[in-house]
């Protein structure tokens, strides 16, 4: 037996008694009741979130929401929730976090959004969070050497061309030595 229920018009914490009622074959009557709340609202958007970078961690902080129906958070980094492998189903509830705080380890090198969200006891969840934004530059450029090829054999001028899907890259130079030489500076760069 399923029945829905659209409870959207009703006013937001208001309460409710529901009836369930059934007869059998033989006219015997069974009923059941319950009390509900019907919450509708979500909870406020949480305010005061703040992201300190320490080394390849995040830290994060907000106020604590004020609602007492209140479940957790949602803590969402580039749009991604964190606490969520994949792609999360339309309750978020499983996903929620009691603390009103967070720790994002072990990120990479970029541009860090974070936003979060407040969820209550009935899955209600609320506006984003203003947006926290870190950028972490922890590691060296990655880099390759696209022209010549290792071990590639010429005898004429040549280009040196290298690439990078670092795009905070300040300075580049190429240099040469002969084995067991100096470096040595290979001319100006010309893009």
């Amino acid at each position: 037996m399923l029945v829905e229920w659209d409870t959207r018009a009703l006013p937001d914490l208001s309460a409710h008694r529901l009836r369930l009622e059934a007869v059998d074959r033989s006219g015997n009557l069974a009923n059941v009741e319950a009390q509900v709340v019907v919450d509708n609202g979500p909870p406020s958007a949480p305010t005061g979130l703040a992201a300190v970078a320490t080394g390849n961690d995040v830290a994060l902080d907000w106020t604590p929401n004020p609602e007492v129906d209140l479940l957790g958070y949602l803590v969402y980094r580039n749009g991604v929730l964190l606490t969520a492998t994949g792609a999360p189903p339309q309750d978020l509830r499983p996903y929620a976090i009691s603390a009103d705080n967070w720790i994002d380890e072990d990120v990479g090198d970029g541009t860090l959004r974070y936003r979060v969200r407040a969820i209550d006891r009935a899955g209600n969840v609320s506006e984003p969070s203003t947006e926290a934004v870190v950028e972490l530059d922890n590691t060296p450029p990655r880099l390759s050497l696209v022209e010549p090829l290792p071990e590639q054999r010429f005898d004429r001028t040549i280009r040196l061309r290298a690439q990078s899907p670092d795009v905070d890259i300040t300075q580049v130079s190429f240099a040469w030595r002969p084995p067991g030489g100096a470096w040595a500076p290979i001319g100006a760069l010309l893009t």
